[in-house]
């Protein structure tokens, strides 16, 4: 009887376990969105701070050739301890339009792909490996090219702190 009931037991267990919904070890992590208004207007041949990171600047510069947009990370302080780069987006995105692990990262966006687009957004991801790690961190900018590609117009800029999380264009909240 005893043998009977720890059988019992142990099939019961197994068919509870076996019941369980996939995915319910998945913990969802909450946005956290920061936004920031940058409203600045960089011309050709021109290189421009467009707002400081934790060891260094980012900054935009269109090529005098009127070719490709670069937004590149630069004058790090060389006290500090940086563990972290970053990377736009080689294609622009459209409002609500997902920026995440699956988009093509690069380190220039070609202009004649943004030219008569209207407010357009580019992606941006920050990545940092202090343990060793990989932790990606997702954002956009929105922004607006002349036509004849001698202006850029960066309107502004959001991130979503939380490591790994996606954000869609123009979302803040």
């Amino acid at each position: 009887m005893r043998y009977l009931l720890i059988i019992l037991s142990i099939i019961s267990f197994l068919f509870l376990y076996s019941c369980k919904k996939e995915g319910e070890d998945t913990i969802i992590k909450e946005d956290n969105i920061v936004y920031t208004e940058i409203n600045k207007t960089i011309k050709a041949g021109q290189v421009e701070n467009l707002y400081s990171l934790g060891c260094g600047v980012l900054l935009c510069k269109i090529d005098t050739t009127l070719k490709e947009v670069k937004i590149y990370q630069s004058g790090r302080d060389s006290s500090c301890v940086c563990d972290a780069f970053f990377m736009i987006s080689e294609s622009y995105f459209l409002k609500n339009d997902v920026i995440n692990a699956s988009t093509n990262w690069g380190g220039k966006l070609c202009l004649d792909s943004l030219v008569n687009k209207g407010e357009i957004f580019i992606g941006l991801k920050d990545v940092s490996y202090p343990s060793g790690n990989n932790k990606n961190y997702y954002g956009w900018m929105r922004v607006i090219l002349s036509d004849d590609k001698t202006e850029l117009q960066i309107i502004d800029r959001a991130k979503n702190l939380t490591e790994g999380n996606v954000i869609k264009a123009g979302q803040v909240k």
